[in-house]
């Protein structure tokens, strides 16, 4: 199996919004906004991994997770 460019996006996608996650988690102060922020970046991983999954052909029942 290749990579191709819409995997490596994705997969660096998700890298960038791990490093954010990191970062706005060491640095959170307890407050609501910043808990919902790191809730989203935790989500848009998922996201991220799951389109790069989809888009290296390991993953290829993706849109049974839209009937979820």
């Amino acid at each position: 199996m290749s990579l191709n460019v819409a995997t490596l996006s994705y997969a660096f996608g998700a890298a960038a919004y791990f490093a954010l996650a990191a970062l706005l988690a060491t640095a959170w102060r307890g407050r609501l906004q910043g808990a919902l922020l790191l809730v989203t970046t935790a989500v848009s991983i998922v996201w991220c991994l799951a389109h790069a999954a989809y888009a290296n052909g390991t993953w290829t029942n993706f849109l049974s997770l839209a009937a979820i």
